[in-house]
This record gives structure tokens, sequence and C-alpha cells, in this order.
């Protein structure tokens, strides 16, 4: 993409880091990857949650990525770690 054409349609590149994929948002990605002139991207923190029933089976219309975690969980609080993520 050459940002000094004025001719050439520029593109809203979009980063979301959320959770985990979810069959209630994962619909909402879609239709926003679906936007002309959108490049959208996901990072997941997990591929799933222990207190979650589902496994992605559903269209995901989009970059997504899930960086090395480890999560330490309790009963009061859930801490997440990742490890850096580099461009």
């Amino acid at each position: 993409m050459n940002h000094s054409d004025p001719t050439e349609p520029r593109r809203l590149r979009i980063g979301v880091v959320t959770a985990i994929p979810t069959p209630y948002r994962d619909p909402f990605w879609n239709v926003v990857s679906s936007l002309e002139g959108v490049d959208l991207e996901l990072i997941y923190c997990a591929r799933n949650k222990g207190d979650r029933p589902w496994d992605v089976s559903w269209d995901q219309n989009y970059r997504a990525h899930y960086p090395k975690a480890m999560n330490l969980a309790s009963r009061l609080s859930l801490i997440h770690i990742s490890e850096p993520t580099r461009p």
C-alpha cells in the first residue's frame, strides 16, 4: 500500500485484543471484517476458558492470533500472562 498515492483507497487497520473467541462476539467481528476498506486482526488471550462449554467451530473471517499464555486462576480472580507479541 502506497499512502502517497491519492488514487489508492486507504484501508482502516483495526487490532482488537480480547479474552477468548465466543459464539456471540465472533459473528460481529465477521461483519466488521467484511466492510470495505477494513483490515481486522484479533488477538485472543486464550483459546478457551474452563467454564465455557464451546469449541471454536464457527467461521472466523479475519486474522486471529493466540499468543502463548498462562492463566493463573483462583476463586476470586484471574491473572493472565502472555508472551510479548512482535509486529
